[in-house]
């Protein structure tokens, strides 16, 4: 057996304390230590999403029109995008940011639709994690080709008392590029061959002046559409007095109406009115005004244009 004194016991034991203490450094280094986390997976973490390599757009390239009515539909395009992994194939739940490179000719929204704003071209951009696809986007405005003026007649009346139905018209001009697509926007110019029979507003209006013919031109953009205006001035066709018949007394008076008629039973204006007193020892007359002179039957005749009716009075004590 063998026999240790105190101070060999004490210096084994720190011999073997030190191999000890070396073994279980050597162990660390061995299982990725030297003050790293030695319970994480090798290289260090991760496991995150697949990165984004490109982004595929479609369409790749767009044609939009302003100044045309169907703007909704010629004006406006959806693009759409799509994240790509290095293998080609696409990714989900990825946030894409559009943008455009020209926003007075073309905006973009957050889905992805385009709406054309002014003539010329923009590209439309689609980011996603740092790549990005571009859509070319081309807007132009179409040349007026042709103007078209409805209604295509119109005849209005003059010396008629409803004037603003009868002797007024209201145009309205549409024009179309080459491809018939109905244009807006567009400025309009309104003129008159004949003032002096009608005339026409800086809006379509038109209003008759006098009876003839005349022909109302919108111009759009160099382009011109016209359409004949006639005015007629329709005679009297039928004279009518209120009361026809009536009765005074000596020395009393009576107004009669008159108006005056056309075949569509239109109310006339501006026409002259003769009057005729048959009976002027029976009564006076004063425009339409009757006065009794003495007893007995007055007539007088009211005419106009070739059409005479006839008042009866009864002169009474």
């Amino acid at each position: 057996m063998l026999a240790l004194s105190n101070t060999g016991t004490r210096d084994l034991f720190r011999r073997l304390s030190t191999r000890a203490g070396i073994a279980l450094v050597a162990i660390a280094v061995g299982c990725g230590g030297s003050g790293g986390d030695v319970t994480g997976p090798p290289g260090g973490g991760g496991g995150g999403a697949t990165p984004v390599s490109t982004v595929s757009v479609s369409p790749t390239s767009a044609t939009l029109l302003v100044g045309v009515t169907d703007s909704t539909t010629l004006g406006a395009t959806a693009i759409t995008a799509t994240p790509k992994d290095a293998s080609g194939n696409a990714l989900t739940g990825r946030t894409i940011v559009w943008s455009s490179s020209a926003t007075n000719v073309a905006t973009v929204s957050s889905t992805g639709v385009v709406t054309a704003v002014g003539a010329g071209t923009a590209t439309i951009t689609a980011t996603s994690e740092t790549k990005a696809g571009n859509v070319s986007v081309t807007v132009t405005r179409p040349a007026v080709s042709t103007v078209t003026v409805t209604p295509a007649t119109a005849t209005l009346l003059v010396g008629v008392v409803d004037s603003t139905t009868l002797g007024v018209a209201t145009l309205t001009a549409v024009a179309k590029d080459a491809a018939g697509n109905q244009l807006s926007g567009r400025a309009v110019a309104w003129t008159s061959g004949t003032p002096g029979v009608a005339i026409v507003s800086s809006a379509g209006a038109v209003k008759a002046v006098a009876p003839g013919a005349s022909s109302i031109t919108a111009t759009v953009e160099g382009q011109t559409g016209s359409t004949p205006v006639t005015v007629t001035k329709p005679p009297v066709t039928q004279v009518n007095v209120v009361p026809q018949s009536s009765s005074v007394k000596v020395g009393a008076s009576e107004t009669l109406v008159v108006t005056l008629l056309d075949a569509q039973s239109h109310l006339l204006t501006g026409r002259l009115i003769s009057t005729l007193n048959t009976t002027p020892a029976i009564v006076t007359v004063n425009g339409g005004q009757i006065t009794g002179v003495a007893v007995g039957t007055g007539t007088v005749n009211y005419s106009s244009e070739g059409v005479t009716t006839v008042a009866t009075i009864a002169v009474t004590p």
